[in-house]
């Protein structure tokens, strides 16, 4: 009786939450053995609510779960669990409709329970004398110390419930045939017996797992339950069976993964100075494939996700939920209100984890106030940065959250990054392949038994030798740092034939520094400068322009645009107060985009080879950085225009154009452009009627010589229209990923300016005639598509070479157009 009261006790411990009716029932004991199996097991649909995601389980089986547990030899033995059989399937929570009276008892009710949970594990976190631990709580620490875990035939399944904002449903999921989990004890501690000794789990082996993203499939929500599994199990690939390409669509085709992965529980105990998880992963060799509707979905999904819808709902209701805490505080009857609704649309873990975080900080704001001296020289205490972050409130909401107290702000779901344990993670790919195919193709030629086999032609693949990803997340703050190194890469074209492809991107010469590294962070520790940070590093390369490969790239993305994506806003006047408190919740993006020395080669007919005609277009350097101010956040009193728009700057340095022959002579089309200064400004808001959505001003202090004759222009037209489709490819490549980034809207509003200190202009005729002048332009563009541009020339020189004769002379020549009236007016100051 005792045992089976463990196994109870163990079972309901860690599946009680997970798992639908569980009862005494579906236990099938041997004890003498000790063997305990389940069966058939239908999953909660809440089973996954830990993770704090927007999902819920519409389908969730368990198959077989088999527990061994060794009672004589828990020391020297391994428990082993084997799980056989997991059929998951998650669709996107339901954002619609409030909750009843009756179930939003019933469900604080369960949020009450949840909160209880967190305090005991955070209770059993710290260290415990053996007296005060229970006997239950002793055996079952001793069995998770060397415990051994086996995964079998596992498949978790997204989809959406109906049409989306994609046009079509999808799926995407992970399959796994075997994955094998150790844990123990340190090495060093391991022949100590204390429960409170790290317990650390390790993971050595998966086989055969696989990744997929199906386009416009067949919805299975609504299908019955069993033929829901039933699909979710024959889509499993295993040692002996092969990927089923006609039903399923794979990023990443199933391989075998050797990894060394570290986990290790109870970091408190040792100041968090510690990896709670520590990943060091090495992978020969891996292959990414997707294809342009995989490529599409994608990133729309991204970008119609509102995930900060979640994050708004949280922070609101914590720091609702804080103010109703603190003792000097009372709610209004609207704020009382809104707590409600906010109940109704959070799930029972958000809204658990949210009143557990309200309890730790005001218990830790009571120690702070009778200690503040030490406090003040511990700055990087993990809760303290709750006092430091800024706020971020929606528009329809900002009437309510300006009464809550300025002392408790915070930045909406930092929080969540900043309770997560110490993260490190390692991951060396010796080769690695991402691969752009393209669309499913049914070869109708083939035979009835190939009928189902597919080919995906590759029109582009980068392929990248010792990539190293790293990961990093202090438990002491709440940055979160993500690393990416390519030692060396080179992108391939389409093939040529069979055997070759063609080699579009090199590296142009050997360096000590990687070719390229890519660093973002999340809430970064110097949180005065930014709250995200990316920086993208690219050493020399050489990059060939391939007609066909981008053509067909572009040609399989022109399906896929949304040419009505652009919606035009209401234009909204707003008071100095809502714009100023918008001013303060801003976030600050560290934006560094570096690139040296690139060379950019457009050959004749679109396709390079030897001993052929190109245009070489080159840069030194390029540099795209935003321009962060330390006194952003100006006050009251001196607030002007300039706050409310985010600056970056390009800056270009020695760009060059020629025109190489066949025959290897040249002709310098544009001579070095020392520097090409770019600042651009865009406004926080995109439907103010007052401010300009974008202001952009281009300085240039020098052009040396631009050389123009009738027989250069005729053979930079005629070299670029030998390119097939060069002129329309790129200007509808430009065109969408202006619909897809937003980068300037239908209605937008524009200022911008060129200036040019000093221009030389040679028209090669005979006598060659120079033409010096400081040039000025002018750009505006209204809302209502009124386009403005002035063209000022000082200083304008004419005169002949040969003879250094002046025939033209002008201090001012001024051009004026405007699109409404269709009218030129010259201005002509002699």
């Amino acid at each position: 009786m005792v045992l089976k009261g463990i196994i109870r006790y163990i079972i309901n411990r860690y599946l009680k939450n997970y798992i639908e009716q569980l009862d005494d029932e579906k236990l099938n004991f041997d004890l003498r053995h000790g063997h305990v199996t389940l069966g058939n097991l239908r999953l909660k649909p809440e089973a996954l609510a830990d993770l704090n995601l927007p999902v819920t389980v519409a389908v969730g089986y368990l198959e077989k779960l088999a527990l061994t547990i060794p009672w004589r030899n828990l020391h020297t033995h391994s428990t082993k669990v084997h799980i056989d059989g997991l059929y998951i399937l998650i669709v996107p929570k339901n954002e619609f409709g409030q909750d009843l009276t009756e179930y939003h008892t019933h469900k604080m009710r369960r949020v009450q329970r949840k909160v209880d949970d967190l305090r005991k594990a955070m209770i059993e976190n710290k260290k415990l004398d053996e007296k005060e631990m229970t006997f239950f709580e002793r055996m079952r620490l001793q069995i998770m110390q060397n415990i051994e875990l086996v995964v079998e035939n596992l498949h978790i399944s997204y989809e959406t419930k109906s049409t989306t904002k994609l046009g079509h449903p999808f799926s995407f999921g992970v399959t796994l045939h075997y994955l094998k989990l150790t844990t123990g004890n340190d090495i060093r501690t391991r022949h100590r017996t204390k429960e409170i000794m790290p317990i650390i789990y390790t993971l050595k082996e998966i086989n055969s797992v696989s990744i997929y993203w199906n386009t416009r499939c067949e919805s299975r929500v609504s299908m019955p339950f069993n033929i829901v599994v039933d699909d979710l199990k024959s889509k499993i690939v295993t040692t002996n069976s092969e990927a089923k390409d006609n039903e399923m669509s794979y990023i990443l085709y199933p391989v075998d993964v050797v990894v060394n992965m570290v986990i290790m529980i109870t970091p408190g105990e040792h100041g968090f100075d510690r990896s709670t998880f520590n990943i060091n992963a090495v992978i020969k060799q891996m292959a990414l494939h997707i294809d342009l509707n995989q490529f599409s979905d994608v990133f729309d999904f991204g970008k119609f996700q509102n995930y900060s819808t979640l994050y708004e709902r949280c922070r609101e209701y914590r720091q609702l939920h804080l103010q109703e805490s603190l003792d000097d505080t009372m709610l209004t009857q609207e704020q009382k209100d809104r707590i409600k609704i906010l109940e109704s649309k959070l799930d029972v873990f958000n809204l658990a984890y949210i009143r557990h975080s309200v309890e730790i900080e005001i218990q830790n704001k009571i120690m702070a106030d009778s200690s503040f001296e030490h406090i003040h020289k511990n700055n990087y205490h993990r809760w303290n940065s709750w006092w430091r972050k800024k706020h971020k409130h929606n528009h329809d909401d900002r009437k309510m959250s300006i009464t809550t107290s300025e002392s408790y702000h915070d930045d909406g779901f930092s929080f969540y990054f900043e309770d997560l344990s110490n993260i490190i993670i390692d991951i060396t790919i010796n080769k690695l392949d991402l691969n752009l195919v393209s669309s499913l193709r049914i070869n109708t030629a083939c035979s009835s038994q190939l009928m189902n086999k597919v080919n995906r032609e590759i029109l582009a693949q980068i392929s990248v030798d010792d990539a190293k990803i790293n990961a990093i997340k202090r438990s002491i703050s709440s940055s979160l740092l993500f690393q990416l190194t390519f030692p060396y890469f080179r992108f391939y074209g389409i093939q040529n034939n069979i055997t070759n492809s063609r080699l579009l991107v090199q590296p142009i010469s050997k360096c000590h520094s990687p070719l390229m590294y890519i660093q973002f962070e999340l809430f970064p520790i110097n949180r005065k400068r930014s709250d995200y940070r990316f920086h993208l590093n690219i050493q020399p390369i050489r990059f060939f322009y391939d007609a066909e490969t981008f053509n067909r790239i572009a040609e399989c993305f022109e399906q896929n645009v949304n040419l009505n994506s652009f919606l035009l806003s209401e234009i909204k006047h707003r008071t100095n107060a809502e714009m100023e408190f918008d001013l303060s919740c801003q976030k600050v993006f560290d934006l560094t985009i570096e690139l040296k020395k690139i060379s950019i080669i457009f050959p004749e007919n679109g396709f390079y080879k030897e001993n052929c005609s190109l245009i070489h277009i080159d840069f030194s350097q390029l540099i795209l950085k935003s321009c962060l101010d330390e006194n952003q956040i100006a006050s009251q009193a001196k607030l002007n225009e300039e706050h409310f728009y985010v600056k970056y700057k390009l800056a270009i340095n020695d760009l060059r154009m020629l025109y190489f022959n066949s025959d290897g002579s040249y002709l310098n089309l544009l001579q070095k452009i020392p520097l090409i200064d770019i600042d651009f400004f865009k406004c926080i808001y995109s439907d103010d009627a007052i401010l300009d959505d974008w202001h952009i001003h281009l300085k240039m202090n020098l052009i040396r010589e631009i050389q123009i004759s009738n027989k250069i222009f005729q053979i930079i037209i005629d070299h670029f229209k030998s390119i097939p489709q060069f002129n329309s490819t790129i200007s509808e490549i430009l065109y969408r990923i202006n619909l897809a980034f937003e980068i300037f809207r239908a209605n937008a509003s524009l200022k911008g300016s060129i200036s040019i200190d000093s221009c030389l202009l040679i028209i090669l005729i005979n006598p060659l005639i120079l033409i010096e002048t400081n040039l000025y332009i002018s750009i505006s563009k209204t809302r209502n598509n009124i386009q403005k541009i002035i063209v000022i020339l000082k200083n304008l020189t004419m005169k002949t070479k040969k003879l250094s004769h002046v025939f033209y002379l002008n201090k001012h020549l001024q051009l004026n157009y405007t699109n409404n009236s269709t009218r030129l007016q010259l201005t002509d100051q002699t």
